[in-house]
């Protein structure tokens, strides 16, 4: 069963722009470690490694979703309900 929210991923055109958007606006730290060369920009509200990953992209849209289960019973049980 689904338990909470993990983590969201999105592409954008302007993706570089969440580090400071992220921070100055949205309150998030940059991840350590998670700023890659390639201009993805990973953003940490909590103490999990990153909540919100920004990859660059021709496009501003959604990449993916991740949603916590609690362990491979929850996902199993996920799974047979959808």
């Amino acid at each position: 069963m689904i338990s909470s929210f993990a983590y969201i991923g999105f592409t954008s055109p302007a993706a570089s722009e969440w580090a400071s958007f992220g921070t100055d606006i949205l309150g998030a730290q940059l991840a350590e470690g998670r700023h890659d060369p390639d201009g993805t920009v990973a953003l940490r509200i909590d103490e999990h490694a990153a909540r919100i990953v920004v990859q660059p992209g021709a496009t501003n849209d959604v990449a993916y979703v991740g949603w916590d289960c609690g362990g491979a019973d929850g996902l199993a049980e996920s799974i047979a309900r959808v």
